[in-house]
């Protein structure tokens, strides 16, 4: 399973500013497939 603690903006890895995280599931099968951190508005802002 790919789990992945950081956001990729502007061409760099880096940590949130948002708490948790989601899970990314395998619509055909329901199975977990991954996890993304969850974005703040402050990471948005810096993505766009």
């Amino acid at each position: 399973m790919m789990r992945r603690s950081e956001l990729y903006i502007n061409g760099k890895w880096v940590s949130p500013n948002g708490d948790g995280a989601i899970d990314v599931i395998n619509p055909t099968t329901e199975e977990v497939i991954g996890s993304v951190p969850v974005a703040s508005q402050i990471d948005v802002d810096s993505a766009v």
